[in-house]
């Protein structure tokens, strides 16, 4: 387990705030910030630290924000919490309880959460390593309602050894888009669920039963092809599109995965009509090209190439311009 510790450096020339960051990967889901102004080198002794932030616990969770509250997750003796923190002194504000800390009985696991909040500015969503999903008041941490996706919805993670029952624990991000906020859940029922954003209790929109994979580590990638709304799953059976108002299923390329998919897929759109989805994941796997056409509002999906040395397992994958970069296992 890491032990949670927040910190905040000067990093720009001549502004102390940055866009809000409201979310995993950030307001465009693709993990590019788009700050401009920040410093052309470091002093030789790093940026100036303004504030550090312990007591944190124990976890994978990384960092969102917005307005003048920072919010994380993290494990502490008695559970895993949900932080809202002081942007401007790193003071904690609140905490909520999000459910039992810890890891799934089995000898791979790891404790502590993994999932990044995700907040619109009056609400923040977030969901434990063991399936605890919650919603709180972003300025005071007040609970408005949970659910534990396991019990009440029947989802599940995908297996690292077959079907020996062994997982990684919930490692996805809500991800919030409009009205709703959408996450993989896994399940017979359905992979993903779409859940009303401003409801005073857990509110379901709409569940992907074309679908019913278990649950990726990765989470969903919002993108328009076609004028057409949807939403980029990728499990260890498929890379995906489901319709953004109804989760019905667009198309699928059978794309097989081993032990963990945990890197979210990018994508290039050329033109309106033609998207090109680059997903990688670990255990020789590697990673595998698609490309999706629309076309009177059908699509046509093909795999165009794989290169099984391309094992993105954690460090995630970005678009820059006409490329696709990323962290590799080799």
């Amino acid at each position: 387990m890491v032990l949670r510790t927040v910190f905040l450096c000067v990093i720009l020339s001549s502004s102390l705030y940055a866009a809000d960051w409201m979310q995993w990967r950030g307001p465009n889901h693709d993990g590019v910030s788009t700050e401009t102004g920040l410093m052309k080198s470091w002093p030789e002794d790093g940026p100036k630290l303004l504030w550090k932030a312990d007591g944190l616990g124990g976890g994978y969770s990384n960092i969102s924000f917005a307005n003048d509250m920072i919010y994380s997750l993290g494990d502490r003796d008695d559970g895993c919490f949900l932080y809202g923190l002081d942007i401007d002194s790193g003071k904690e504000r609140w905490k909520l309880r999000v459910g039992n800390g810890g890891a799934s009985e089995n000898p791979y696991a790891y404790a502590g959460p993994r999932c990044t909040p995700a907040t619109d500015g009056h609400r923040v969503f977030a969901i434990g390593q063991l399936a605890d999903l919650v919603c709180a008041d972003a300025k005071t941490g007040k609970e408005h309602w949970r659910i534990n996706v396991e019990e009440q919805l029947g989802g599940g993670v995908m297996l690292n050894q077959g079907d020996s029952g062994i997982t990684w624990d919930y490692s996805m991000s809500p991800i919030i888009d409009g009205d709703r906020v959408v996450l993989p859940v896994g399940g017979k029922d359905g992979t993903v669920i779409a859940f009303q954003r401003d409801a005073d209790e857990f509110k379901l929109l709409w569940r992907s039963s074309d679908v019913s994979d278990l649950a990726p580590y990765s989470s969903i990638v919002p993108v328009t092809i076609g004028k057409i709304a949807q939403y980029l799953l990728f499990t260890d059976k498929r890379v995906a599109g489901l319709d953004a108002g109804s989760g019905k299923l667009l198309w699928s390329v059978d794309r097989p995965g081993k032990v963990a998919v945990c890197s979210d897929p990018v994508y290039h759109m050329d033109g309106e009509t033609t998207c090109y989805i680059m997903v990688s994941s670990g255990y020789g796997v590697g990673a595998h090209g698609i490309k999706v056409v629309a076309e009177d509002g059908k699509f046509l999906a093909e795999e165009i190439f794989k290169n099984p040395r391309l094992e993105s397992h954690h460090g995630g994958l970005v678009r820059i311009g006409d490329y696709f970069y990323m962290l590799t296992q080799r």
